[in-house]
């Protein structure tokens, strides 16, 4: 029998199903009636947030797999919700919609952690019978923002305002292939639109459906200025050949995600290499070494005899460590037009050890550069390239800045007594004129000058992200939908 507290979700469930079929599906198709209906729609959000915040939040997994486990049928509904459901540009960016879409993450990690392969998205899943159905006439998840943008100026635009049974290319039409770079995902594969003529999906749907542009294919590839991103086009009834023609560059070529090689010895990938995991023995003897030293510490044995044989017990007894959990990003960090580089992680997986910690940072070696897999560090304190890497304390309180592999600051959080927990984030931010910044939880830790980075072509220049787990964090979590928006900046004073 369900508890009232997963009725209670259920119930939250039932109502943003029901609002978002009747409202954001099928009705409220005026601008302004949608408005308020999306705010309805995300009061209900925050309810079922909150009920779930908690149960995502807690160490404690039992009361999350209570509710989530198998068949996983609520963490589906929350899935095809936050999939299907086309909220603005406005809405598609509200706290409490991008917050609900990280807990569904962290709670799809922990299922594939435990379930492994059993666990399969919601559309792999043929007994899943959604509570409303809309999917394949709907835009791409990606491409809700631009579609968006489009909405207020379909009144004055005619070939977009036109009975979409009339024309052959929707703005909806479309999802996103690569970032500006990627142009081999797409060469001989689909013509490219002249890039002087068009510099938006809505501008190349406009010119499609007036015959200013021709394509005499059933798809093709426009680029966006705005986002500089590659777009595909589809004709309408086409949208199925689209996506075999370019079955598996959308997610290379546009996701960040960890390379298979180099990465440590114990670093192991999961969720399509989203997830970075150390392998869970390898640091099962010094976990404990760590907890009998401080067991030690407090019953009065002397430390240096504490600390001389304890420290040694890893390599002697075990041979095995803590560490070995490396990666570094097959491609580059994403860009921030007037503001820098950014990049942000979610810890999804602990244990019980007292000493650990969570690097991370940027280099400009790509994962070409590493031939050899035993090359890459197996701590990041070790990393030789040209690399700005946040890390530590391997051991005590003191977190480092390395640069080149070099020690360059060192700095005591303000919350260095508390451990990471599950759900807490962690974020890079490289700032143009030679400086960088660390961000837990988007609370700014430190910002540092790093030198290297102080060339004004730095920014132009590629930089991949570079991860490490040790000690008693085991798993994150790269988060492709964290932007800067909203972080404090050292130095900004508005």
């Amino acid at each position: 029998m369900a508890s009232d507290f997963e009725v209670q979700i259920d119930d939250d469930l039932t109502k943003l199903e029901d609002h978002a079929e009747k409202n954001l599906i099928e009705g409220a198709s005026k601008i302004v009636a949608r408005q308020s209906k999306e705010i309805d729609f995300l009061a209900m959000v925050e309810e079922i947030k909150g009920h779930l915040q908690g149960v995502v939040m807690n160490e404690d997994r039992s009361q999350l797999l209570a509710i989530f486990a198998s068949p996983y049928i609520r963490i589906y509904r929350i899935r095809y919700l936050l999939d299907t459901v086309p909220l603005s540009e406005k809405r598609v960016s509200d706290p409490r919609w991008v917050t609900l879409r990280k807990l569904a993450v962290v709670v799809e990690s922990v299922l594939r952690d435990i379930d492994g392969p059993k666990f399969r998205p919601w559309q792999e899943v043929t007994d899943f019978t959604p509570a409303f159905v809309g999917l394949d006439d709907l835009p791409e998840a990606d491409d809700m923002a631009v579609e968006a943008k489009t909405e207020e100026a379909e009144d004055a635009s005619p070939s977009l305002a036109a009975d979409k049974n009339e024309v052959a290319w929707l703005v909806e039409n479309s999802f996103e292939l690569c970032l500006k770079g990627g142009e081999s995902m797409f060469d001989g594969k689909a013509p490219l639109l002249p890039l002087d003529e068009v510099q938006s999906v809505t501008t190349a749907v406009s010119l499609l459906n007036k015959g200013t542009l021709t394509c005499d294919a059933d798809y093709c590839v426009t680029f966006s200025s705005r986002q500089q991103k590659y777009y595909v086009l589809y004709k309408t009834g086409t949208k199925l050949i689209a996506s075999l023609v370019f079955k598996g560059e959308r997610f290379a070529a546009s996701s960040l995600h960890f390379a298979d090689c180099p990465r440590g010895g114990h670093a192991i990938f999961r969720c399509d290499n989203l997830a970075l995991s150390r392998n869970a023995e390898c640091g099962f003897w010094a976990q404990n070494v760590d907890n009998a030293a401080d067991m030690a510490g407090a019953s009065g044995v002397d430390e240096s005899t504490t600390e001389a044989v304890l420290t040694r017990a890893p390599e002697s007894v075990s041979k095995v460590s803590d560490d070995g959990g490396t990666a570094i990003s097959k491609i580059p960090v994403k860009r921030f037009p007037g503001v820098g580089q950014y990049v942000e992680i979610v810890v999804t997986g602990l244990t019980d050890s007292t000493v650990g910690c969570c690097g991370i940072g940027v280099t400009t070696l790509p994962p070409r550069c590493f031939s050899i897999q035993d090359k890459f560090p197996r701590r990041l304190e070790f990393y030789q390239g040209q690399s700005w890497i946040f890390s530590g304390p391997y051991k005590g309180i003191t977190q480092r800045l390395y640069v080149h592999g070099k020690k360059e600051m060192t700095f005591i959080p303000e919350n260095r007594h508390k451990r990471l927990r599950v759900g807490d984030r962690l974020g890079v931010l490289v700032l143009p004129g030679g400086r960088i910044s660390l961000y837990r939880n988007r609370q700014l830790m430190v910002t540092s000058n790093a030198p290297g980075l102080e060339d004004e072509e730095i920014m132009e220049k590629d930089l991949y992200l570079v991860v490490e787990v040790y000690g008693y964090v085991t798993t994150v979590f790269l988060d492709n939908e964290a932007t800067p928006e909203g972080l404090q900046v050292e130095g900004d004073t508005t």
